[in-house]
């Protein structure tokens, strides 16, 4: 089964076995395509220090503490995604909980921006 960067829908970790950069780039493409057309939007939750080093192109900083009180900034027509620091940060599991909790359509991708960046991904600095 090929490895996939997408969210598992039921917020269990992601598997153990490693995603080689050739696995997550093709993977990624799809969540990418997505993105670049608007049909998802994507949250950093990391801490915005962590976030100004590095981040997913056109990825909103939300840090995981601030998450209830910006809900409101969040288009609620789209599904959110959401990603953190790999596959075993509790951050986007905890992040996903609450905005399905909220309303939204919420999934997390299985590994983050560490796998993102060794794909060759986009990823854009402040």
């Amino acid at each position: 089964m090929k490895p996939s960067i997408t969210a598992n829908y039921r917020g269990s970790p992601a598997s153990s076995r490693a995603l080689t950069s050739s696995s997550c780039r093709q993977a990624c493409q799809d969540p990418l395509e997505r993105v670049r057309d608007g049909l998802v939007t994507v949250l950093d939750v990391r801490p915005p220090e962590e976030f100004a080093q590095g981040h997913v192109a056109g990825a909103l900083n939300v840090p995981l503490e601030r998450l209830q009180d910006r809900l409101k900034e969040l288009p609620t027509d789209r599904e959110v995604v959401a990603y953190c620091r790999g596959p075993w940060c509790v951050l986007s599991f905890e992040a996903v909980a609450r905005l399905r909790a909220a309303g939204f359509a919420a999934r997390r991708l299985q590994d983050g921006l560490p796998e993102w960046r060794r794909a060759g991904l986009p990823v854009v600095t402040n």
